[in-house]
């Protein structure tokens, strides 16, 4: 470790030399080297410091020297996480990408980080301010709680059941999407879930959340307005733009709206989109106060008017995110279930068949009880979100052990919930 931080050194010093032996300022040049020398030096020493998680709680190093284990994806993330977890155990650490982080899957140890969070934990995409957004997903502490109280009411049983209609409304359109691309000939309709749920859940989420129908759907050739057209544009630059920015939660600097990063199409339309759609949700805002609440709109937007103005554009863009790509993926992971279980498929056709008409309220899914439990059972077995990143803001216990501020806390949900006391890896 010596040789490694004396060849460190070295390296700052001799090139603190040759900037100072060019033409520009001595003193900058100085200055940066002894940042950079004082940087090194506490990373090294707070290394020296901690302990090794790997000796406490056991775990793996990886595979790579220094970095340790290095995923090619977040799924592969995900998989090596609930793969280790058999041989380790329900707590163990794993060198990941150069730093030791604690893997969780046994349900005690995972709530007791969540019941913590607001205190001793955060969100790890929020300690590197991924998205450039205000609101319940990117806050933390009192900011967080204050966040959720405020929006916790918008989402109640009441305001809940007023969304169905809006949802029934986007589900036939997306039939009559689907009766289009019947075949010639047998008739046989041949989709792919994903590239027709999406933004089938985006109209829904949209019309539920701002009133208004931005036709991501369009079976029936309806003429779009071009401001429409320029919003709906807005939003799936920005879903694509968060997909990719939380892909690269490791490396928080390629995701930064400065150069040379923006130059990336992805990036820059990322950032565009996000100034857009606030723009768009504080207009609509706007409007809707003026109206004084005379029109009685049940839309989620109505009902968090009392926000202010950052918090408010915020959380309706984050609401953007939470809503569209989850749901879509757990309606398709459903449908897979159904295919492969047909005995399934076919108790749940009758019992929607039993209803004698298209669900359209609340009372209506209340009478598919089988219906919501194939759904909960995809859930389980193929949750959207599979991880939990946490980091800790202070030294914290968790399962009895020990753990220093700044330790990274995986907790993978969809282990837990594939356990044998959860029900196993089948769908029942």
């Amino acid at each position: 470790m010596s040789t490694i931080v004396d060849g460190c050194f070295s390296f700052v010093n001799r090139m603190a030399a040759w900037v100072r032996s060019r033409s520009s300022t001595g003193l900058l040049a100085s200055g940066v080297a002894a940042g950079a020398a004082m940087c090194l030096y506490k990373v090294i020493k707070g290394r020296r410091r901690r302990s090794s998680l790997l000796k406490a709680l056991g775990g793996t190093s990886g595979f790579t020297p220094f970095l340790g284990f290095v995923p090619t994806s977040a799924e592969h993330l995900f998989y090596a996480l609930d793969i280790l977890a058999d041989t380790y155990g329900d707590i163990y650490a794993i060198k990941l990408m150069g730093r030791e982080s604690v893997v969780l899957t046994d349900l005690e140890s995972i709530r007791e980080v969540l019941k913590a969070r607001p205190h001793s934990y955060i969100r790890s995409f929020n300690k590197d301010e991924i998205l450039p957004i205000s609101g319940i997903l990117t806050s933390e502490g009192e900011e967080w709680k204050r966040n959720r109280r405020l929006t916790a009411p918008a989402f109640n049983e009441h305001n809940s059941a007023g969304m169905v209609q809006a949802m029934a409304v986007m589900a036939k359109r997306l039939v009559r999407q689907l009766r289009k691309l019947g075949r010639q000939g047998d008739g046989r309709i041949v989709w792919e879930p994903r590239e027709w749920l999406t933004p089938c859940t985006l109209d829904s989420l949209c019309l539920t959340t701002f009133g208004m129908d931005f036709y991501f759907l369009n079976p029936d050739g309806v003429t779009i307005a071009v401001g429409t057209k320029e919003i709906a544009e807005s939003i799936r630059h920005f879903l694509k733009g968060s997909t990719y920015v939380l892909d690269r939660v490791m490396f928080p600097y390629m995701t930064r709206n400065r150069f040379p990063w923006n130059l990336n199409p992805r990036i820059k339309k990322f950032y565009s989109s996000i100034e857009r759609l606030k723009k768009f949700a504080n207009d609509l805002a706007v409007q809707r106060r003026r109206e004084g609440g005379e029109l009685g709109r049940a839309e989620l937007l109505d009902k968090l008017l009392q926000l202010e103005k950052n918090d408010l554009e915020g959380n309706l863009v984050t609401f953007i995110i939470a809503g569209s790509e989850t749901t879509s993926v757990s309606l398709s992971w459903c449908l897979y279930y159904l295919s492969l279980y047909p005995e399934a498929q076919a108790r749940a056709r009758a019992e929607v068949d039993s209803l004698g008409r298209d669900p359209e309220t609340n009372d209506d899914l209340e009478e598919l009880p089988f219906v919501e439990s194939c759904f909960l059972e995809a859930l389980r077995i193929q949750p959207p979100v599979t991880l939990l990143a946490h980091i800790t803001t202070v030294e914290v216990s968790v399962h009895g052990y020990k753990l220093p501020a700044g330790t990274p806390i995986l907790a993978s949900t969809r282990k837990h919930m594939r356990s044998n006391a959860e029900g196993g890896t089948f769908f029942k």
